[in-house]
Order: structure tokens, then sequence, then C-alpha cells
């Protein structure tokens, strides 16, 4: 079938699944088997991927570098990086580019690269969880606290133009919520003393040009839906106590958004009749943020991280056709949209939908599907 744009979708890419931290709120080693065998995306796969892009008109409002590892300790990341904004400034693919750091790794060549394509939409999320050593290797597993606030200043001072957003991001969890008050204070200074323009923020990043000091719901990867109640409460606690509420960004100018996204129309169908969406039963997931891990397999959600839902494999078929021409993507949109979740048992008591940080899928754009689906 023709590709759909739906309106907030992303595109995630694991360049690599190593990485020199071992967060407290990452699955990574938390023993999945799949996880096991570490290793580095291939390049070519990459310029395939976005070779087949281009192609097929395909457009996302975010292309997520990063999953379960640390992408600058990539070996080729700076060219891989430069392929990807060189796209992106000739055909305008991605509402933004963003890469997730823990800044270990953020060296003057990457800072160089950076102020080259000070002109295409990107965003830098340095997840820095901490103002304290102590309190960053409860978090991280690791030391070089120092090292990483070091290399983030240095960004902030060479910093020469629009873009890259800078999100300087906490992640709310037991170990560290004390922290959040400091952590602010001491970002919003080197923010003001490069008078660099600033929001602080909660559940999510605002699509503006602007910088952030972003304080992250964490979502539980042990503990189940007990522990990510109490994570929940402590969140909206420790915003409500740092004054983060939401924002009025009337008059901010927007991140650029590519053209070329579906007008839904609205046709009621009788197969959505007994579907009930106050529940946030149907996943987004499935339609809007395709996954793709180091080794080429693509799945639908960064939840999925044995790779349980498999769609297809970019080694072997581009992402077009896996994305929305295969069988076994098809079969999954089905098992959700049935609820039978015997079919996709990793969605069973899934916490995402119940998390801060989740974005749904409309009735009216699931018509939209099926109704492309069926001309196909």
């Amino acid at each position: 079938m023709e590709p759909i744009n739906f309106h907030g979708n992303y595109l995630v890419m694991e360049l690599t699944n190593n990485c020199n931290c071992n967060c407290s709120h990452c699955i990574r080693d938390k023993g999945i088997k799949y996880l096991e065998k570490k290793g580095n995306i291939e390049k070519r796969i990459v310029i395939n991927l976005i070779d087949d892009l281009v192609n097929n008109a395909i457009k996302f409002y975010d292309f997520n570098m990063f999953w379960l590892g640390e992408p600058l300790m990539h070996p080729d990341f700076l060219e891989i990086y430069s392929y990807v904004l060189n796209a992106n400034k000739k055909n305008k693919l991605f509402g933004s580019v963003n890469i997730h750091t823990n800044a270990h790794f953020l060296s003057q060549e990457i800072i160089n690269l950076l102020n080259e394509f000070h002109d295409v939409p990107q965003t830098w999320h340095l997840t820095i969880d901490a103002t304290s050593p102590i309190t960053y290797q409860k978090i991280s597993g690791t030391h070089g606290f120092e090292k990483v606030v070091e290399n983030c200043k240095q960004l902030l001072s060479q910093k020469e133009g629009k873009f890259p957003r800078i999100v300087f991001q906490f992640i709310v969890e037991e170990e560290n919520y004390y922290e959040a008050e400091p952590f602010i204070n001491f970002w919003s200074k080197e923010f003001e003393k490069y008078k660099l323009s600033f929001s602080k923020v909660g559940y999510f990043v605002p699509g503006y040009v602007d910088n952030f000091i972003f304080l992250r719901q964490c979502d539980a990867v042990t503990g189940g839906e007990e522990r990510q109640k109490k994570l929940n409460t402590l969140y909206k606690n420790t915003l409500l106590e740092n004054g983060i509420q939401d924002h009025n960004y009337e008059g901010k100018e927007a991140v650029f958004i590519p053209e070329g996204y579906v007008h839904i129309p609205y046709k009621k169908r009788k197969k959505l009749g007994e579907v009930d969406f106050s529940k946030n039963s149907i996943c987004s997931g499935f339609w809007k943020t395709p996954t793709i891990s180091w080794t080429g397999e693509v799945t639908v959600c960064q939840r999925d991280s044995g790779m349980e839902l498999k769609a297809g494999d970019l080694k072997k078929e581009k992402f077009s056709e896996i994305w929305w021409e295969s069988k076994q993507m098809k079969k999954n949109r089905n098992a959700m949209i049935e609820q039978d979740l015997e079919k996709i048992p990793i969605c069973n008591g899934c916490l995402i939908p119940k998390s801060s940080n989740y974005s749904s899928i409309s009735e009216n754009e699931l018509e939209y599907y099926f109704l492309k689906n069926e001309e196909h």
C-alpha cells in the first residue's frame, strides 16, 4: 500500500547497542537474550534507508538516532550523521534529527560538525540525571560526571546557530529526584551565561526552536505496574515542586514540520465499531513509531527490545516494503486492532499507554489506514 505520513510519527534507528554506562532505568542489561550480542549498524544500511525514504516521499516528524546504546560510540558516527543531515537539508525528510547521548564522547570534532549544519533542524538530548558525582554514579553505573559536565559546557559555549536545540535531560526516579531543583538551577545559569533562550519543561519536549531543561518521567523496566504508579506520583510531585506547568509558546518559532502529511477524512466504518478508544487500547506504535535495531531488523516500538514483533530486516528488504507492504506488519496491526494479544503477547500488560510519555492514534487515522489498505 501507499505509505502514510501520519501526524506525530517518528523513526527510531539504533546506531549501536554498545554503551559505557549501566543506567538504572535502562533495559539493556536486564537479562534479555536478544541483547546479549553487541554491535554497530552497518553504514550502508543507514544510507540505503535514507535513500529509500527520499525515493518514496516518506516523512517523519522526528528521526531519533538512538535506542539502547550510546550513539557517539559508533566508529562512523561523524560520517553517518553528516549523510543524514545533508539528506535532510536537501529533501526535508524529518522535522528534526535527534540524538540522545550521555555526552561522554562529545568531542570537538562533533561540535564542529554541529556548527557546520547549524541551519538543519536538530535536537540533542544530553542525559545527565544528576548534579553530584555520587548520584551520577548511582544512576549511570559509571564515573566521569565532571567530564560530562565539561563537554556540555563546551557545546554551549561554542554553539553558533539556531540548531541543534540543546535539551538537558533529567529522568526522575527514586535515586535522584531531590537533585531536580539544583539541576534546573545549574543549567539555567549556563544557558544564561551564553545568552541562549530556554524553558524548563516536563512530560515532553515541545516542538519549538528553543533550548530546554527537561524533567522526564521514568518508565519502569522493573517492578511492574505498582512501581510505575509510584514513579508517576513521584514525577508529578517533582514537577509541581519545581514550578513546571503547561507553557504558552505563542510567538515561538516552531521546529520545521515536513510537507506531505495527510489530511485524515472522517468515515465511520463497522470494523472499528467495538473498539473502546477511551482505554487507549489501540497502540500507535504499529503505525507511527517504526524502530530499527543495530542489526537492521525492524519492529514497532522501543519497548520491543527483544524483537518479538520483528517485521523485516533492512539487510534484505527496503524499509518502505517492510513497514507498509509486509504480511507480518499487516498481521501485527490486525492483531492490535482486534486486541488479539495472544498473537502479540509483548503488548499484554504494557505500561506505555499508562505513561505520561504516551501519544495515541486517533479513530480517524485508523479509518484512513483501512481506506488506503483497501484501495491497495
